[in-house]
């Protein structure tokens, strides 16, 4: 239990410098930009120069960067000075940032359901899998955002045959993308970033592996000769991995989320950092930024503390 205990401590130490360390870089990043933040909302130096006092942006950068984080550990990031002027950076941010999750974990799922299936129905070692796999993996290592314009145009030009001959009348969401279609482009936008960018390939990757070591398992070899659930028995150890592949790829999508919400012209965090760094509005870029790096590490913490937890092997 003891070993436990300073394991766990030292994995939430682990990903707490980490934490810091992520935003330190990001953070000056984003300032080492050309241009002031400030040059754009005010009109004269002298007032550039007073709101740079008071917002403290002519101390030293460790000063700074100690300040802003330890606001930012309370979701305080200041307030929009390009945007929304003087509106509160997480009012801005809040609503979108989840709307973004969702629609990330939708899309890991929808990719984790599929890769599930794929490696079910077409096995590695049989003639259809042989011939239909290498197409899938094909298919997934095309760029998300290139499935995104694919699909609005193809579907688009579908619905626009269709209701030309008579045969459909326009959905509400027609066309995309659509402010008003509801969670139709939300929908098409997840299965645009479950397929591309290698994401169905990589999860199918990785379940293939974890099936193929479960099949050699011993306590699998004994349940399925006792007549046994080999379901039941090996869906523990399959879990931790079906965390860590989640966790893990959860970084590469919040990246490519960026792209696709802004061809589908969704609402979401990832098309106003898009916004927000076009007009050099750096409180809300940093503030989306450190969400999302505070989401990446939350998810491959709660994945090695899931791991701690079920594998009794593990004991740092």
């Amino acid at each position: 239990m003891a070993d436990k205990l300073l394991g766990f401590s030292r994995r939430a130490a682990y990903y707490l410098l980490l934490l810091v360390l992520a935003n330190l870089i990001m953070y000056g990043l984003v300032n080492m930009a050309p241009g002031s933040p400030l040059e754009s909302a005010f009109s004269t130096a002298e007032q550039e120069e007073q709101l740079a006092e008071e917002l403290g942006l002519a101390d030293p950068f460790p000063v700074r960067f100690t300040k802003w984080f330890g606001k930012a550990l309370t979701l305080d990031f200041g307030f929009s000075l390009e945007l929304q002027l003087g509106t509160p950076v997480m009012d801005m941010v809040g609503l979108r940032f989840a709307r973004t999750v969702m629609l990330v974990c939708f899309a890991l799922l929808v990719s984790f359901l599929g890769s599930m299936l794929v490696s079910l129905v077409l096995r590695p070692d049989s003639p259809l899998g042989a011939t239909l796999r290498p197409i899938v993996l094909v298919f997934s290592a095309i760029p998300a955002f290139l499935l995104g314009y694919w699909t609005i145009q193809g579907t688009n030009r579908l619905i626009h045959q269709w209701v030309e001959a008579g045969s459909l009348e326009p959905p509400f969401w027609y066309p995309l993308p659509s402010l008003e279609g509801g969670l139709v482009p939300y929908l098409f936008a997840a299965i645009a970033l479950a397929i591309g960018d290698a994401t169905l390939g990589d999860l199918l990757r990785g379940v293939d592996r974890e099936l193929a070591t479960l099949s050699g398992r011993r306590y699998v070899h004994a349940a399925r000769a006792r007549g046994a659930s080999v379901v039941v028995h090996g869906a523990p150890e399959f879990s931790i991995t079906a965390v860590g592949l989640f966790a893990s790829r959860l970084v590469f999508l919040l990246g490519g989320v960026v792209i696709i919400e802004k061809i589908f012209n969704l609402e979401g965090a990832g098309e106003l950092l898009w916004d927000a760094a076009e007009v050099r509005d750096y409180s809300v870029v940093v503030g989306i930024s450190f969400l999302s790096t505070l989401l990446v590490i939350v998810a491959l913490f709660i994945a090695d503390l899931y791991q701690f937890l079920m594998d009794p092997r593990v004991t740092r």
